[in-house]
């Protein structure tokens, strides 16, 4: 059976529930028209592996961090092949246009701006590199969606890392930025009891139908968690 958590990454999280922070003060709304940059960085689902091997191997000098890091890499080889299934049910899942739908819909508000003005950036490395060439607004929200899963396949997660940026030139000709704001809205599918021992097969038992109708859910509570995150009552 699957359990929801909402999580907002700079709060204490606990299931079902989203406490907030100290409010950052910002005008309302943000701008108008505001500019946003969703920056899309991945094509299929992700699996997603804690650095500990790593962290610990650096404790104890060269040796310790080369076995660390060659630990570090088996552990991801291993992830990555055996979320092969999981991607495969998942192929033709269209994440970053539902998240884009789902953002186009829900950024206009008197809260956020009565005119957002989306681009879309294919890949992190083009939204850098205007970025350094002065292409981009000076100011802007920039939205970076992702979704994945923990290598043990106990937990599905949707998250929208958020950014308003100030950028500006500096003396030397490069590009000076100052983020205003910085959090993430993730919403998380744990899945529990569990019929197989393989938590792995759980996820494929929902089928493309059934993991495309988590991964949509996680797509609008993420993006509703940072839409309300700018309404009167939130801040």
């Amino acid at each position: 059976m699957l359990k929801r958590m909402c999580v907002l990454a700079w709060a204490l999280s606990l299931p079902g529930v989203c406490l907030a922070a100290k409010p950052v003060e910002l005008p309302t709304p943000l701008a108008d028209p505001l500019h946003v940059e969703i920056i899309e960085s991945q094509q299929e689902i992700a699996v997603a592996v804690p650095a500990t091997a790593q962290a610990v191997g650096m404790q104890f000098g060269l040796i310790g961090a080369l076995i660390g890091s060659a630990v570090q890499n088996s552990q991801v080889k291993k992830a990555e092949e055996a979320v092969i299934p999981l991607r495969d049910l998942l192929v033709d899942y269209p994440f970053n246009q539902r998240m884009q739908d789902a953002l186009r819909a829900k950024l206009v508000s008197a809260d956020i701006s009565p005119n957002p003005q989306v681009t879309v950036m294919p890949t992190a490395w083009e939204a850098h590199d205007a970025e350094q060439k002065a292409q981009l607004p000076p100011q802007a929200l920039v939205l970076r969606p992702s979704y994945s899963v923990d290598n043990d396949f106990n937990q599905l997660t949707v998250l929208v890392h958020a950014q308003l940026v100030e950028r500006s030139v500096k003396p030397n000709g490069k590009m000076k930025v100052v983020p205003r704001f910085n959090r993430t809205y993730s919403y998380q599918f744990p899945m529990s009891g569990a019929r197989s021992p393989e938590p792995l097969q759980d996820w494929l038992a929902l089928g493309a139908p059934g993991l495309a109708a988590v991964v949509d859910r996680g797509v609008r509570q993420a993006v509703d968690m940072l839409v309300n995150d700018f309404t009167a009552a939130s801040r």
